[in-house]
């Protein structure tokens, strides 16, 4: 038997509607705290996801700016409103953290894992957690590190103990930690402004760049005092436990990590080194979902999963 348009029309949408309804994607989240359940919820498949499917089952693999996009990312945010289907984004202050791998359970499903781990996401120190984000991240592309800007500001002549934070929002954009020196390293380039604890447990700051001599030199022991090490003039900027404290005036950030020639700031006995910058990246909402609100505060683990059901 034919069926015209008309008839489809006058019988057939209100079934239809209810198989799309259960064909829709649905997801399940769990997630646990040092192995002990404390969260399980259902997410929200949002509308950016269309696309992606649409180029995945074309097998588009250039879609013009980048590579296929492919789930990569959990984003962990700040949020407590329910999800809707047109969002983007997670809550700032905002962490995210590559899915730790995937599995398909059942036919039309597929897990990813995902987690905090006390011992390396230390940037997400301090942080409400109340929501999750799934996104894919498009080819090669950077993957958005800790976005703070909740922390304090740099302020001058502040004690900011070894491990404190802050957001530096103007100029090199992003968090820094203050971090203990180095220890002094032989026949190494040094540029002004590095910085080492020498053997005597003091601070000692290149105020003449060059490069270190081939054995440790005799370090001076009085505060402003300096030390001939090869081509290097260090000068004595604190003694053996100090308290970090910033200088006079605001530096210029340097994003780089502990032990690059000039790659570390140095702000009056405080090296500052590069924790993140925000919106590095491009990346694309999947589904969204809240959660009961715990801080990651260093003290436990997290690890969870996050179930798509096609």
């Amino acid at each position: 038997m034919k069926h015209s348009m008309k008839d489809w029309n006058a019988c057939g949408p209100r079934q239809g509607r209810r198989d799309v309804a259960r064909r829709a994607p649905r997801g399940l989240v769990r997630l646990w705290r040092d192995g002990r359940l404390i969260a399980e919820t259902h997410n929200l498949v949002v509308n950016a996801i269309a696309p992606l499917l649409a180029q995945l089952i074309a097998g588009v693999t250039s879609p013009g700016t980048g590579e296929l996009n492919y789930v990569t990312i959990a984003g962990f945010g700040s949020g407590s409103a329910a999800p809707a289907v047109t969002d983007t984004g997670l809550t700032a202050p905002w962490f995210n953290n590559n899915v730790s791998g995937y599995s398909f359970p059942s036919a039309g499903s597929v897990t990813f894992n995902y987690g905090l781990t006390s011992a390396v996401d230390y940037a997400a120190y301090g942080m409400t957690v109340q929501e999750l984000g799934l996104f894919a991240n498009t080819g090669a592309r950077g993957l958005p590190a800790a976005q703070r800007p909740d922390l304090p500001a740099w302020t001058a002549t502040t004690a900011y103990a070894v491990g404190a934070e802050i957001f530096q929002n103007t100029g090199a954009t992003g968090t820094y930690r203050s971090t203990p020196p180095p220890a002094w390293a032989a026949s190494t380039a040094r540029g002004t402004g590095y910085m080492v604890i020498d053997a005597n447990g003091n601070l000692q700051e290149v105020t003449t760049a060059g490069t270190t001599g081939a054995s440790a030199p005799a370090w001076a022991t009085t505060v402003g005092a300096t030390t001939t090490d090869g081509t290097v003039t260090w000068t004595c900027e604190a003694l053996k436990g100090y308290t970090p404290t910033s200088g006079a005036t605001l530096p210029g950030f340097n994003q780089g990590a502990v032990g690059a020639n000039g790659s570390a700031t140095a702000d009056g006995t405080v090296l500052w080194t590069y924790v993140a910058v925000p919106g590095a990246g491009t990346v694309t909402m999947v589904a969204h979902a809240v959660l009961p609100a715990f801080t990651f505060n260093g003290s436990a683990n997290y690890t969870g999963s996050w179930t798509l059901t096609f």
